[in-house]
C-alpha cells in the first residue's frame, strides 16, 4: 500500500496517529492552512453565522505577519465554545465551528514560532477534526473535498 492510501485508510477511520503522520509530513503547513480555510470559507453562504468568523480567519491565515494573532482568536473562540456548551441544549454546527477555528488559530500562531506555543497536537487535531466534523463545519463540503485538501499537499507541483 503506497503512503497516501495508508494515511487515507487511517484518516478515515478518525485515527489521531494518523492525523500526527499527515500533518508531520505535511510539507508546507501554511499552504495547508491556506487551502483548508479556503474551502471552508467559500463554502459558507453568507447568511450563514460563521461566515464572517471564517473570514476573519482567512484573513488571519493568508497574512503570516498576523500569525501571532491566531493566540487571540484561539482564546475567544474557545470560550464561545465553552459558553455554548455550558449553555444547555448547544448547537452542535456552532461548536464544532468554533473548536475548528480555535485549531485554526493555535496552528496559526504555532507556525508564528512564538516562544510559548500551543501543544503540537493541535495539527493532528485539526486533521482529524476535518474527517469527524465535516457535516458540522460546512454542510455542503464532503469528506471527499477535505481529504482533497490533505491530499494536495503530497502532489508535486510542477516549477
Amino acid at each position: 500500500m503506497d503512503l497516501i492510501a495508508h494515511l487515507k485508510r487511517g484518516w478515515m477511520d478518525g485515527s489521531l496517529e494518523t492525523g500526527r503522520e499527515i500533518f508531520d509530513l505535511i510539507p508546507d503547513k501554511a499552504q495547508f492552512l491556506r487551502d483548508l480555510i479556503a474551502l471552508v470559507a467559500d463554502a459558507q453562504a453568507e447568511s450563514d453565522e460563521h461566515h464572517q468568523l471564517f473570514l476573519e480567519t482567512r484573513e488571519l491565515v493568508l497574512d503570516p505577519a498576523r500569525w501571532k494573532e491566531g493566540h487571540r482568536l484561539s482564546d475567544r473562540v474557545r470560550k464561545k465554545a465553552i459558553a455554548e456548551e455550558r449553555a444547555g441544549n448547544p448547537d452542535p454546527q456552532k461548536v464544532a465551528v468554533l473548536w475548528f477555528v480555535e485549531l485554526i488559530g493555535r496552528v496559526a500562531y504555532n507556525l508564528s514560532h512564538p516562544q510559548d506555543p500551543f501543544d503540537e497536537d493541535n495539527g493532528w487535531y485539526l486533521i482529524k477534526s476535518m474527517r469527524d466534523k465535516n457535516g458540522c463545519i460546512a454542510k455542503t463540503l464532503t469528506i471527499a473535498d477535505y481529504w482533497a485538501v490533505i491530499e494536495k499537499q503530497f502532489t508535486c507541483k510542477a516549477s
